[in-house]
C-alpha cells in the first residue's frame, strides 16, 4: 500500500521517465535507419578526388572484374574472395579517376 502511495506522489517523475525512454527508443530507430540525415547517402561507396563513386557503378565494375578473373582462369571459377574482388575493383577505379585525368593532360 505504501508503495502505491509513493508512485502516486511521484507520478509526474514517472511520466517524464517513461516519456524519455520512449523518445530514446524512437530516436535510436530513426538514427539507425538508412534514411538518416547523419549517415549520408546509402548509395555512395566513396569519393575519389571529390568525385562520388555510386554503388551501381562499383557493382558493375566488380562484376566486370569477376568476369575478367574467369576469363583469365579459362572458365573455371577463381579462388578469390569478395573482398579481393572489391579491392581490385577499387584499385581500378582509382587508376581510372586519378591517372585518367593525368593522361588527358598529357594528350
Amino acid at each position: 500500500m505504501a508503495t502505491l502511495e509513493r508512485i502516486r506522489q511521484r507520478s509526474g517523475l514517472l511520466i517524464i521517465v517513461i516519456g524519455l525512454a520512449m523518445l530514446a527508443f524512437i530516436l535510436t530507430d530513426f538514427l539507425s535507419s538508412g534514411n538518416s540525415i547523419f549517415q549520408g547517402d546509402a548509395n555512395v561507396v566513396g569519393k575519389i578526388n571529390g568525385e562520388v563513386v555510386d554503388i551501381n557503378q562499383f557493382s558493375a565494375l566488380m562484376d566486370e572484374t569477376m568476369e575478367n578473373y574467369r576469363q583469365q582462369s579459362r572458365g573455371q571459377v577463381p579462388d578469390v574472395s569478395r573482398k579481393q574482388l572489391a579491392d581490385a575493383a577499387w584499385e581500378l577505379l582509382l587508376r581510372e579517376k586519378i591517372l585518367g585525368k593525368q593522361y588527358d593532360k598529357l594528350g
